[in-house]
């Protein structure tokens, strides 16, 4: 191997070791003494590490050359393949964030009645942007057809006529009834009306008339012992009838009612009725012929699609008193188990006691079983 040869190996190595100021080497292939002084190492290795570099420099640019329109397409395939997976991607993940999971019902947890698809106070009563002024009509209505609307009203408001209207109004400052249907009228009807009984005693509530197509839809009704009184046959629907209350101070004379039906005809579906806890209460639905005022009979009545809950002493009543009770059906709702059961079936001594129909209703009990809310 020649002198030169070995001499730019040499240098190679040192430059590799990075060796920079000295590198003292002797000429094996000779067998010699031969020594190159130091400025003469330092300017072969500088001279090494000058065509290093400019080789290394040639091979970028010829591989720039050979490949760059190449790389070009693959940097375009690249992001035509993976961008409208990323952007995918993101917004899967932006929707999980913005749709949490609901929270696994506990047991003895508050109900929501949302979760149900049931009314609420975001459902019933005065609806959104509705503007109310003070009412300044008669407390008592003659005029057949009346139509109130978009009101507040203070005090208990009679009606004595025909196919009255009662639209988008709060009833409040009232003793005994919100809005009473007195003399039978027919075809009343209350209709996304906020009834507040706060301060309220007795068996208050909105008692509605005889005609078959008397109405108390979409109502918000609270702070009273008994929120619907039904005189009549009626239509009873998408009401969210929740926080009663009786200022008796003796809680054995406390007898709650969502709502009261001592007559035919009637048609209840799709309400919240939410029975006060640990309070007292007879039903969430009670269903009689045993008082004064309603000797019976009771025939073709309905207790369908319901969210019925909280501690009455059971939360459907059918019994009889007087008169017969017959073609009664409840089926279909959510049933939660009153503080002696669920349903309350029977009659007075020596009568012979209904036979309702009851059926495909879900029941637990809130103390011990989770809130058996709707899948999806």
């Amino acid at each position: 191997m020649s002198r030169n040869r070995i001499l730019f190996f040499v240098a190679v190595a040192c430059l590799a070791a990075g060796l920079s100021s000295v590198c003292f080497a002797q000429d094996h292939a000779t067998g010699g003494s031969n020594k190159l002084s130091r400025e003469e190492w330092q300017s072969r290795i500088n001279a090494t590490r000058e065509r290093l570099e400019q080789r290394r420099e040639e091979l970028r640019l010829e591989r720039q050359k050979r490949l760059g329109p190449k790389q070009d397409e693959l940097g375009l395939n690249r992001e035509e393949r993976i961008e409208p997976k990323q952007d995918e991607l993101r917004r899967e993940r932006e929707k999980k964030r913005g749709e949490l999971p609901p929270l696994l019902p506990q047991v003895g947890s508050t109900i929501d009645p949302a979760r149900f698809g049931m009314p609420t106070a975001d459902t019933a009563g005065v609806q959104a942007g509705v503007t109310l002024t003070a009412y300044t009509g008669p407390m008592t209505v003659t005029t057949p057809g009346a139509v109130i609307e978009n009101v507040t009203i203070n005090g208990t408001l009679t009606v004595a006529a025909d196919n009255v209207t009662i639209k988008n109004c709060i009833v409040q400052n009232f003793t005994w009834w919100g809005i009473l249907d007195s003399n039978n009228a027919v075809n009343t009807r209350v209709e996304n009306c906020t009834i507040d009984g706060t301060g309220s005693h007795g068996t208050t509530g909105l008692g509605v008339g005889g005609g078959p197509n008397s109405a108390i839809i979409g109502c918000d009704i609270r702070g009273m012992a008994v929120a619907i009184n039904m005189f009549g046959s009626a239509l009873v629907k998408d009401n969210y009838i929740h926080d009663l209350a009786d200022t008796s101070s003796n809680p054995a004379a406390r007898h709650f009612d969502g709502i009261r039906a001592m007559v035919s005809g009637a048609h209840i579906e799709h309400n919240t009725i939410m029975m006060p806890d640990h309070s007292g209460g007879t039903a969430a639905v009670f269903i009689n012929t045993e008082l004064p005022d309603a000797p019976g009979p009771i025939d073709n009545l309905k207790v369908i699609d319901n969210l019925m809950t909280g501690d009455a002493s059971y939360t459907v009543y059918v019994t009889r008193g007087e008169g017969a009770v017959t073609n009664v059906t409840v089926a279909n709702n959510y049933v939660e188990r009153g503080m002696y059961g669920y349903f309350n079936v029977g009659a007075s001594p020596g009568l012979t006691a209904p036979i309702p129909t009851i059926r495909n209703n879900v029941l637990w009990d809130n103390q011990k079983n989770p809130i058996p809310y709707p899948k999806g």
